[in-house]
């Protein structure tokens, strides 16, 4: 049954000519669904190309080959029968900050910037935090459920802005199992909650279960294409992927309003994360001459 914060059938041009009803329907429920938005977008098509090409140069090095339209899911699962790590090396690619030039043609794209203005009007000073984007893998295994948060909300882990939101968009097929999202619609008015850290280091909201059960509990599982916009303080978590065969794949993308007093009070800053990253002078020393003596 269709939720009203979901709506089906539109595409980005159609975006324009329905502000002000997506516009209140988020201001009341924290959240609008958009499914197969994106579905036969010729940018998101680039974006997937490009996420399977580095699948594609990643299976040859083990003598595996990738067909040109095999779900992101389906490589998910075939890379951990071989090399599971090595998806680190494409997850890095979309995170912190998204480094393919097709995802951040989909990250400005015009329908995302008309969105965000909708929702925080005219005298918003919209930026991203710098651990805003994320490339996620559900691998399947229950190696992985640690991985899965817990009921929480997004500004925890990047501040900024608590005006801030998510974006969320669905890269592989909702296979049997692969898990998805759940989420509290409305939650977003309680304001920011406390937290605390579980065992895995991940923050949670502190009696989630309690403060949700005057709230809706609903589930989404994503297809390819599919949109979410949501506030970074609805209350949410993931739902873990029990598959043994699949895996399932979302590209995160988060905006934050910097036109907000408690924002000010820490000057805007941002959490950061440390990632795996590469050094010249590691990877070159042959080239590196040391720092200059002064």
């Amino acid at each position: 049954m269709r939720q009203p914060w979901e709506f089906p059938g539109l595409k980005p041009a159609d975006i324009a000519n329905n502000l002000d009803e997506l516009g209140e329907c988020y201001a009341q429920h924290g959240i609008v669904v958009m499914p197969g938005l994106l579905a036969g977008d010729a940018d998101f098509q680039r974006y997937l190309g490009a996420i399977r090409f580095l699948f594609t140069r990643i299976f040859a090095r083990y003598d595996q080959s990738v067909e040109a339209d095999e779900d992101i899911g389906v490589l998910l699962a075939r890379l951990k029968g071989f090399a599971p790590l090595d998806g680190r090396i494409v997850a890095d690619m979309g995170t912190q900050q998204n480094k393919f030039v097709a995802g951040n043609r989909l990250k400005f794209a015009e329908f995302v910037t008309k969105l965000l203005e909708r929702v925080y009007g005219e005298e918003a000073v919209l930026a991203t935090p710098q651990a805003g984007d994320t490339l996620h893998f559900f691998m399947p295994g229950e190696e992985f459920h640690r991985y899965n948060l817990p009921i929480h909300q997004d500004y925890q882990y990047l501040m900024q802005s608590p005006r801030q939101t998510t974006l969320y968009i669905g890269l592989s097929k909702p296979f049997p199992n692969v898990g998805g999202l759940e989420y509290w619609p409305g939650s977003h008015r309680l304001g920011v909650l406390h937290n605390e850290r579980n065992e895995n280091g991940s923050f949670r909201v502190v009696d989630g279960e309690q403060l949700m059960k005057d709230f809706p509990r609903k589930q989404y599982m994503w297809d390819v294409g599919d949109v979410s916009l949501f506030d970074s303080l609805l209350c949410h978590r993931s739902i873990p992927n029990t598959s043994a065969d699949f895996g399932r794949s979302v590209q995160i993308f988060r905006f934050s309003d910097l036109n907000d007093a408690t924002a000010e009070k820490y000057d805007w800053r941002s959490t950061t994360y440390e990632r795996r990253s590469a050094r010249f002078e590691n990877e070159h020393p042959e080239l590196y001459r040391g720092e200059i003596s002064r």
